[in-house]
């Protein structure tokens, strides 16, 4: 089994791991391998949700320096480039070329779009991270979102292209 040294069973049951399992030994190994496993890897560990929460909260405390509106590349400024390449249109070559959803937003005040993207992503992910509740949507919302930050932040977050 390999688990006789992480559980601390009862000499009996000890005694049923070493020569074979018993229908109660094998149900409670499972069940506590089964959770061992779960908090060390495994599609629902920290290894796999917890970098997303790294990363908006990351984004959270720099974005505004970084491409916020007087950050060191503005994305509102690329954006603007980006459209003017397209001649002015919002369309699927815009959207191919940088796919984020701030081309639907207010781009008024990019600093507090910035700042709620980041803020939306971090509060799904904590979700995810917490509770292991990781549906399509779930993790859609926040694959999109991560997408969008991306996109927009040009050399500062090349590094996942």
């Amino acid at each position: 089994c390999g688990v006789r040294q992480q559980l601390s069973l009862g000499s009996v049951q000890e005694r049923e791991l070493d020569v074979g399992w018993s229908s109660t030994s094998r149900k409670h190994c499972t069940c506590v391998s089964n959770k061992r496993r779960s908090a060390e890897v495994g599609p629902d560990g920290w290894e796999s949700d917890g970098w997303k929460f790294v990363a908006f909260l990351v984004a959270y405390h720099q974005n505004k320096q970084l491409i916020g509106e007087k950050g060191l590349l503005p994305c509102k400024l690329y954006l603007q480039n980006v459209k003017r390449y397209f001649k002015g249109k919002i369309d699927l070559d815009a959207l191919s070329y940088a796919p984020t959803i701030i081309w639907f937003l207010d781009w008024s005040d990019m600093d507090s779009t910035l700042d709620y993207l980041s803020l939306f992503g971090l509060a799904t992910s904590a979700f995810v991270l917490i509770t292991g509740c990781a549906n399509m949507v779930l993790m859609s919302i926040v694959w999109v979102l991560y997408l969008s930050l991306v996109n927009v932040g040009q050399i500062w977050y090349s590094f996942g292209k």
